[in-house]
């Protein structure tokens, strides 16, 4: 009879062992999932802000941008023939070096300073373009003044070739780009090309992805943008 009870005493340690240690993953991967969960939700940027924030770490200088002989040249074609081309204002903007090097800024368009170069100022319809581009068919300055560019990380291992990457924000709606900047030896003027896709940022007038409606009305998505920045040291 003792050797009966121990024997089933042994029994029920040894089943309670295996029910318990069956349940110890099912407890550590249900734990493990909410907290992956959390991580991604704390590492995945839920506004535009967190997301262009100054980085924590970044220290520097403050050095800014010369509104005044900084310029941002545009050029806009059709599909099929016709372009335009002229420049866009900049209100503000400011670059943070540290040790001679591009860590951080940001720029901030004037979209009522948009200008159009290839007919003659004096021309009725120079006029009419440049009511046309600030209104609300393209950018809608009344509603949308400004856009900006805010960098968020850089890579300058091969300088003074920099790849930036940085959120542009036009009629309040902000994507990630890319640019690739030229930089002078003494970090004084940067500059650098991107071609933006404007139905990104709402600007759907003519779209090109209509053409099959609006034929050879269609105006490409693609806008270039040319900066050159001098920065006051």
């Amino acid at each position: 009879m003792k050797t009966f009870s121990r024997l089933f005493l042994g029994t029920l340690l040894f089943l309670t062992v295996v029910i318990v240690s069956a349940c110890i993953p099912k407890a550590w991967q249900l734990e493990s999932e909410q907290q992956w969960t959390g991580d991604v939700t704390s590492t995945t940027w839920s506004t535009i802000e967190a997301e262009t924030a100054q980085p924590s770490q970044t220290t520097g200088t403050k050095v800014v941008i010369d509104p005044t002989t900084s310029t941002i040249s545009r050029r806009w074609t059709k599909v099929i023939w016709w372009w335009h081309n002229g420049t866009v204002g900049i209100r503000e903007g400011f670059a943070l070096i540290n040790n001679g090097r591009l860590v951080w800024g940001e720029i901030t368009l004037n979209m009522n300073a948009i200008t159009v170069l290839d007919i003659p100022a004096e021309d009725a319809s120079n006029v009419g373009l440049v009511n046309h581009l600030i209104g609300p068919d393209f950018f809608d300055v009344k509603k949308f003044p400004t856009a900006q560019f805010i960098i968020t990380s850089v890579n300058d291992n091969n300088y003074p070739r920099i790849e930036v990457n940085g959120i542009m924000t036009i009629k309040d709606q902000s994507h990630p780009e890319t640019i690739i900047l030229q930089a002078n030896e003494d970090m004084t003027q940067l500059s650098w090309s991107i071609e933006l896709d404007r139905t990104k940022y709402g600007v759907m007038y003519n779209s090109e992805k209509l053409l099959e409606t609006i034929k050879d009305r269609a105006i490409n998505d693609m806008i270039s943008l040319n900066f050159s920045l001098i920065l006051l040291k």
